[in-house]
């Protein structure tokens, strides 16, 4: 929180190919509580590890300083991270992040930026969001944080949410409560957001919108099948959840995604896999058995049907 005469000194932390839409989005509401409010709310420092010119996710490249370093004083250290964030950071980063949130900085976390936070052992105990395509990796990795669905998360001094568009709600919510609820309105409809989403606004997946629109019952199926891919249900389980029977599971499945529930189960169980193996460093064999597999040679077996490379052909493809 900054007095009237100090505005608040935030740092944006840039990993490389980190998510440029979720940076620009949260720069540009700090801009904007500036210009509108006619005094100099937040004043921001763009970092990185070692400095000079960072790539986003879309190659364009940011010039940075070299930080944060010992010392230097932030209300607010946030953290832009982009698809590889376990390979974003070193121990001398994450050891200096902690030393800011010990010296009572706020962490934050944009699109993958929660995963640089759980590396440095700074989201124990909290809340956080992570982008929908790298939280079943991130439930692998870090097992005992509690991830939401959620947008964005903010929990006492750490925020995260989902990247994109997630990060100019957050910047919202947190300029309203540092200088109230009109002015993040007035940055909102600056910027033609006709709303302001809250914390409790779940991330918006596009396979499960149109699924809805199609079936409820076959909605709540996927979602169970989601949830229960280690150790997979069978037909009669997964038809209960929805209360239908195993031959109306059939035919729901057949209709609306052209697959048997089995056929679906199996893709949905390769692609969690997939994931893990671009997004982890598990051993290939640990992969497989998060993702519902006994044997390695039948896992191996289905993988290379389903995307045309082997797993283990897929993690030296990604190291």
């Amino acid at each position: 929180m900054s007095t009237a005469d100090e505005p608040t000194e935030i740092a944006f932390f840039l990993c490389p190919g980190f998510a440029s839409i979720g940076f620009v989005c949260a720069l540009e509401v700090l801009r904007a509580a500036n210009k509108l409010s006619g005094r100099e709310l937040y004043r921001w420092h763009v970092m990185s590890a070692s400095g000079g010119l960072v790539p986003s996710n879309n190659d364009l490249e940011t010039l940075t300083s070299e930080g944060p370093m010992a010392g230097q004083k932030f209300q607010s250290v946030i953290i832009v991270s982009g698809t590889y964030p376990d390979r974003a950071t070193n121990a001398q980063t994450r050891n200096r992040l902690r030393d800011l949130a010990r010296h009572g900085a706020a962490i934050g976390g944009i699109s993958t930026g929660a995963w640089v936070m759980a590396q440095a052992g700074l989201l124990e105990g909290y809340r956080c969001a992570i982008h929908w395509e790298n939280a079943a990796s991130f439930a692998e990795e870090f097992p005992m944080i509690e991830m939401t669905r959620a947008v964005f998360e903010i929990d006492r001094d750490r925020y995260t949410c989902a990247g994109g568009t997630s990060s100019l709600d957050m910047m919202l919510q947190l300029v309203a409560r540092e200088h109230g609820h009109d002015l993040a309105t007035q940055i909102a409809h600056f910027y033609q957001h006709e709303r302001i989403r809250s914390a409790g606004d779940l991330q918006a997946e596009a396979r499960h919108t149109v699924i809805r629109i199609k079936s409820e019952k076959l909605l709540r199926v996927i979602n169970v099948m989601e949830t229960n891919v280690e150790q997979p249900l069978n037909s009669g389980e997964l038809a209960s959840h929805a209360g239908i029977t195993s031959r109306q599971l059939q035919r729901l499945f057949k209709e609306h995604t052209g697959y048997s529930p089995n056929r679906y189960y199996l893709d949905l169980r390769l692609r969690h896999a997939r994931l893990l193996l671009l997004q982890t460093a598990m051993p290939v064999i640990d992969v497989a058995v998060a993702a519902g597999f006994v044997s390695h040679a039948h896992f191996s077996k289905c993988y290379r049907q389903l995307f045309d490379v082997t797993p283990t052909e897929e993690r030296r493809r990604a190291f």
